[in-house]
């Protein structure tokens, strides 16, 4: 398999570390709020991966971190902890919000059928391994403690390690298009804190040998991935938001600390635009990714996630959610013609074209579109050639069970009793109307044989009818 890698900036063999052993961690989410659909993209695009290296046959470790203190709403260390800033907005308890949104993001993560990682320590659990690690930091000569804050030292860690990496500025070029505040304390505008002193009234701070303070955001995700995956594993993931500051900041820490740079290689997903414009909760250009999961169904935004490559920019629009939508119930109803089809003495021709075209774009770069396109250029061939009725039942089932496997890989549900599963709950209420309105009907013209086996049969079902003046009331019973 061929990956493009951030840190060199080219497409690379990927070979592991470890022999048949795949160590991989992606940056985790900030639980101060609900998920955004560029969480949702994300994700799927590291569960695509994930599932990929285990076709490949890897035995793969995914550690994926929580943040639930130290993200401040700057990421240049200005601003409010964003976590204490929600907490106090809702008037709760900042861990009780992060339980909430913890909860409520993988909620939408089963939706969108991304399996839960192996591991996801929070950043609030480690406190001890981060005060370690950033003493670590200072004896080598690469921090320094003013005020009860430490901060990383970027000119003197430039003297011997490149920085930033990930992105094709330096520091000059990338002022313009980053917001660093002036903090007097600091050496350098462009140092970052890795321990920060906590003002009296900040509820989340614990003690150090610097005084009570709280985490800077970059040193958690360094100790972690490091703390379980070693101070070098194989595969970074995060969003290209990352590429500066967060994920140079991570590496230089991790250098300064071990020697060493963490992953060998980066991986990161393109931005999601609504409607062409960036996404921002200010101006209300924004989509949470429980509205897009119930307005379009968690399978059409895996679809979707997964249609464009993941390195790409790509639009969330409702014309793009519909299109997802209609391509996917196509393959739901080709999988549905495949269960039944059989009946003739022919071979599959186009079988084995398909497992190459799939794999050979997964193999390049994780190159999902072209994957895609693969499993609708088979659906069109069964179609143009009429082969329903011309292979044989176990031609036919072989077709179905690699159609599903393969879909099965890009995170699509696509085995017909699935779908019809997630059909009939998805409009089970509407159903359920449906049935007691007919009967109602059923009634009016006094055809009461077929109106009392309709109860009786939903009775049976544990759903009882009971008509009252005017309309009929639902009892569910176990």
């Amino acid at each position: 398999m061929k990956i493009y890698n951030s840190l060199t900036k080219r497409i690379e063999e990927f070979v592991p570390i470890r022999e048949k052993e795949v160590r991989m961690y992606t940056c985790g989410p900030t639980v101060y709020d609900y998920p955004h659909i560029g969480h949702g993209r994300t994700y799927a695009v590291w569960d695509t991966l994930k599932r990929w290296l285990y076709h490949l046959g890897y035995d793969v470790y995914h550690v994926m971190n929580i943040t639930d203190v130290g993200h401040l709403t700057g990421d240049m260390d200005f601003g409010e902890d964003k976590i204490l800033k929600r907490a106090l907005e809702k008037k709760m308890e900042p861990m009780v919000l992060v339980e909430r949104m913890t909860d409520a993001f993988f909620d939408q993560m089963f939706k969108i059928n991304v399996q839960k990682p192996d591991l996801t320590p929070r950043a609030s659990c480690h406190i001890p391994e981060i005060l370690e690690v950033t003493k670590k930091i200072i004896e080598n000569g690469y921090a320094y403690v003013v005020n009860g804050s430490v901060y990383f030292d970027v000119e003197r860690y430039m003297r011997d390690y490149p920085y930033p990496e990930f992105v094709e500025m330096d520091l000059s070029e990338l002022e313009k298009v980053h917001r660093v505040e002036p903090i007097p304390e600091k050496k350098n505008k462009w140092d970052f804190a890795l321990w920060k002193k906590a003002p009296p009234s900040h509820i989340l701070q614990w003690p150090s040998p610097w005084g009570y303070g709280f985490p800077g955001w970059h040193i958690e995700c360094t100790v972690m991935s490091a703390k379980y995956l070693g101070e070098e594993f194989d595969i970074h993931g995060g969003g290209e938001d990352h590429k500066f500051p967060h994920h140079p900041n991570e590496r230089a820490q991790a250098f300064a600390a071990f020697g060493k740079g963490l992953a060998r290689y980066w991986m990161h997903t393109g931005f999601v635009k609504i409607n062409g414009e960036k996404m921002s909760k200010s101006t209300g250009n924004f989509v949470y990714l429980h509205e897009a999961t119930e307005k379009y169904g968690g399978d059409a935004v895996r679809f979707w996630s997964i249609s464009s490559h993941y390195r790409r920019q790509v639009d969330y629009t409702d014309e793009a959610m519909e299109a997802a939508k209609n391509a996917l119930d196509s393959l739901y109803l080709f999988v549905q013609d495949l269960e039944e089809a059989g009946g003739g003495g022919q071979k599959d021709p186009h079988r084995e074209e398909f497992v190459k075209r799939f794999e050979e774009a997964m193999n390049n770069d994780l190159d999902t579109v072209n994957a895609v396109k693969a499993l609708f250029e088979l659906r069109k061939r069964w179609y143009a050639e009429n082969l329903f009725d011309k292979v044989s039942e176990e031609e036919a089932k072989k077709t179905y069970e690699t159609v599903v496997y393969y879909g099965g890989i890009l995170g699509l549900e696509l085995d017909a009793r699935t779908y019809r599963r997630k059909l009939l709950e998805r409009y089970s209420d509407e159903l359920l109307s449906f049935i007691v309105d007919l009967r109602q009907d059923l009634r009016k013209e006094k055809l009461y044989r077929y109106s009392d086996e309709i109860r009786e049969k939903l009775k049976e079902m544990g759903i009882e009818l009971m008509d009252v003046p005017g309309k009929t009331k639902l009892r569910f019973r176990k």
